[in-house]
């Protein structure tokens, strides 16, 4: 499926054909498998080979380019933000919540003007804005926590982070404040996984009066700032998610990533409760 989609016309697309994409992608696992797979890589431009593939990994986070070494997930949000950006008519200013990652590299490529940031944990108690070294790499880094940042009001047109919200302890403020530092009619351009055959989004742990607590099963996804500790997974974002972004004054359309031809796949989970499709999200401040 090519260009933007409501939600309505997803959620209606992920209820008839979950069955048979998961079906579908299946077969292209061993092909990926046996090194055979080609794609037309979205950030080197060319026909290009995935990297190989091991049975039962994630779909979503792999299939990457033997060349740039970017995977779906990341070649699928790039190429939306250029197409967001190009839609623009100007040249946009970014606010995107990674900075020492290859991904952020090649955003700045593409976008030098843009201001990059991490939130450093062990910075935690230091405000938004300033300076912090990532322990493990000896980066320098502007520390910006996304749900509470020392941006100004309407600073940019395009609020980017891939595969965060997650694993902060509010979606809703940090909804709050995108909106807050976005321009009217600017855009929030990002990943994150999205498991709509649940209603009601899975709260996993909290953080309160400055302490973490697990309210489920402890849950880890990788951390470019902390390798060895990973960050911990707040929340499982149930089909309600969409709810929080419209009363915080957004309106939604999403790129559903299943284009064989690029490589962009669903992550296949066998678990329909569990499935998360390779989207991005395009929230509009209204």
């Amino acid at each position: 499926m090519t260009g933007l989609i409501s939600v309505d016309d997803f959620l209606a697309y992920s209820r008839d054909n979950l069955l048979s994409v998961r079906k579908l992608c299946r077969s292209f696992e061993q092909i990926i498998e046996g090194q055979e797979y080609s794609f037309i890589c979205s950030v080197c431009n060319c026909i290009r080979k995935s990297y190989p593939f091991s049975p039962g990994e994630n779909l979503r986070n792999t299939v990457g380019c033997t060349c740039c070494g970017f995977t779906g997930r990341q070649r699928h949000l790039f190429d939306i933000l250029q197409q967001q950006a190009e839609l623009l008519q100007c040249k946009p200013s970014l606010a995107v919540f990674e900075s020492i990652t290859a991904f952020a590299h090649l955003i700045r490529l593409h976008f030098p003007g843009a201001l990059h940031s991490e939130f450093v944990d062990t910075c935690c108690d230091m405000p938004s804005g300033s300076l912090a070294t990532i322990k493990h790499s000896g980066e320098v880094v502007r520390h910006e926590d996304i749900m509470n940042t020392s941006y100004q009001d309407e600073f940019f047109d395009l609020v980017v982070h891939a595969d965060v919200w997650e694993h902060i302890a509010s979606i809703e403020a940090a909804a709050n404040e995108a909106r807050r530092i976005l321009r009217p009619k600017g855009k929030m351009v990002f990943t994150m996984p999205l498991y709509d055959h649940m209603n009601a989004t899975i709260i996993n742990a909290k953080y309160e009066n400055g302490r973490f607590e697990w309210l489920g099963n402890p849950a880890y996804h990788g951390n470019p700032v902390d390798p060895e500790k990973g960050a911990p997974v707040y929340s499982f974002a149930g089909s309600d998610f969409f709810d929080v972004l419209y009363s915080h004054g957004f309106d939604v359309k999403l790129s559903l990533g299943l284009d064989f031809c690029k490589g962009y796949f669903p992550d296949c989970c066998p678990v329909d409760m569990f499935h998360s499709w390779n989207l991005v999200f395009v929230a509009t401040k209204i």
